[in-house]
């Protein structure tokens, strides 16, 4: 989980808090979940499913099928408006940077290999620092 404030103002969601509206991400399989501190209702979702190529070939690994979702592990703030989020894509992390709007809806800006920056494992969970730009896992340190 993780929270964030948007520029849009507070009022249209019966907050007053300094003119700034607070959310949380949610975050689990295939899916994010923007949703509203005033009112905890869903702003929006991201979902974010693992191709049917990279779930045929993580099948075929002897992986179930349940294994070879995306499970969202990282997010991590960039700036009050973009955010980089990576999963473990059926064994094969991918990590995304994504822009969302005034409303709270996401939109994609450049999506790249996770590897190193999240674990494969969707049962590994594990810490990373985010420095500037670039993320270290806590298995480097």
């Amino acid at each position: 989980m993780t929270r964030l404030r948007s520029k849009q103002e507070s009022r249209e969601f019966g907050n007053d808090v300094c003119g700034e509206v607070f959310f949380f991400l949610f975050f689990r399989r295939n899916a994010v979940y923007n949703v509203s501190t005033a009112t905890l209702q869903e702003i929006s979702k991201l979902v974010w499913s693992s191709t049917e190529t990279d779930m045929s070939q993580c099948t075929r690994k002897g992986r179930t099928a349940l294994a070879c979702n995306n499970y969202i592990r990282v997010i991590a703030l960039k700036s009050h408006e973009t955010a980089l989020i990576c999963g473990t894509n059926a064994f094969k992390p991918q990590c995304r940077e994504y822009r969302w709007d005034s409303a709270g809806h996401f939109r994609l800006l450049e999506e790249k290999s996770g590897e190193g920056r999240c674990p494969s494992d969707p049962n590994y969970n594990s810490t990373f620092t985010f420095a500037g730009r670039f993320s270290f896992p806590s298995f480097f340190f």
